[in-house]
């Protein structure tokens, strides 16, 4: 028994945009814990929402309807609290700003130290692909670039629409707390997300497993497999040598 009337809510449209080069509005960014299998642990991440501010048609419905335009239409990508060199929120800084981030905003003991939120309500330009999930049953959105805004356009008034949510989602090997779903038809579109690693349904689905491994660890796969080769070679050295 739920003991009270659910909170039941409509989802949105969350079908993706054309892949192409949008100018966003930055909307909000929330905390979002994913298991890094890469890492082999859970990480919180940054997730950023981010709504579409060019005036594209949009392709027809299955059933020839009109289907409007990109304006309005929401991008989320999910980012690693990273500001290396090759992190997707050094790049995104780096083009809202225009500039490299400065020694005091990359201090964390100075008063000017990067605030992810500050970031809110600016605009940026991104590059999105669309790709199939695993299964070619949905579509995606995922942002693979981002450049400097050289045209501002009109912005959009920065207001709750019910899509922006905090979730967290976590691979422990203890029982789980049964909780409520009160959106089933959103809850199984960001399931799929998690399940493709790829950044929207329009929610970007966390980017590909090549963006995640550039975005979101410290050292490439690439990197990873020649530091196991030199080790598997040093191994084999000694073992000679013992010999």
């Amino acid at each position: 028994m739920l003991g009270r009337k659910a909170d039941i809510r409509i989802g949105g449209d969350f079908s993706t945009v054309p892949a192409d080069k949008y100018t966003v509005q930055i909307a909000d960014v929330n905390f979002k814990t994913l298991f890094n299998k890469w890492k082999n642990q859970e990480e919180e991440m940054l997730n950023f929402q981010y709504v579409v501010l060019n005036e594209k048609p949009m392709p027809e419905t299955e059933d020839g309807k009109d289907a409007g335009t990109t304006r309005g239409r929401f991008i989320w990508h999910k980012v690693s609290q990273s500001l290396s060199t090759k992190s997707w929120l050094m790049k995104l800084a780096k083009a809202v700003y225009g500039r490299d981030l400065t020694k005091e905003e990359l201090d964390p003991k100075s008063p000017k130290f990067f605030d992810p939120e500050k970031l809110i309500g600016k605009q940026v330009d991104i590059m999105v692909t669309e790709d199939p999930n695993k299964d070619n049953t949905a579509m995606f959105n995922n942002v693979v670039s981002y450049s400097k805004t050289v045209k501002p356009l009109e912005p959009l008034p920065l207001t709750k629409t019910g899509q922006t949510v905090i979730e967290s989602e976590t691979k422990p090997a203890v029982a789980e707390v049964d909780v409520p779903n009160l959106n089933p038809g959103l809850d199984n579109f960001l399931d799929d997300l998690e399940k493709d690693k790829e950044e929207t349904k329009t929610e970007d689905p966390e980017e590909t497993e090549d963006q995640e491994e550039e975005a979101e660890e410290e050292e490439s796969l690439e990197e990873l497999e020649a530091k196991l080769k030199l080790a598997k070679a040093k191994a084999k050295e000694a073992k000679a040598k013992k010999k």
